[in-house]
């Protein structure tokens, strides 16, 4: 079975709300049941928010906090998922 976890290793790390520091994200691979539930939100963008959640167990308050390069690597990682691939870390 293929690796089902992509690690992302952020440029410019965050914090939680609990002070913790995050310097990488593990991104598991998206599922039916994460694509129904990132569709019940109106907001383009607060679905992206929400499925980054859903794959990273990331709060997405904390999301917020990410620089745009580390938001792309993200999105580029979801669209690899997309194509079949796994993303580079």
């Amino acid at each position: 079975m293929a690796n089902q976890e992509t690690i992302i290793n952020l440029d410019y790390p965050i914090t939680d709300g609990h002070d913790n520091l995050i310097e990488k994200l593990t991104v598991r691979r998206a599922k039916v049941k994460d694509i129904r539930q990132m569709a019940r939100k109106k907001d383009e963008g607060e679905q992206e928010i929400f499925l980054l959640h859903l794959l990273t167990g990331v709060l997405p308050e904390d999301l917020d906090k990410l620089d745009l390069c580390d938001y792309e690597k993200l999105g580029e990682c979801i669209k690899q998922m997309k194509l079949g691939k796994r993303a580079k870390s």
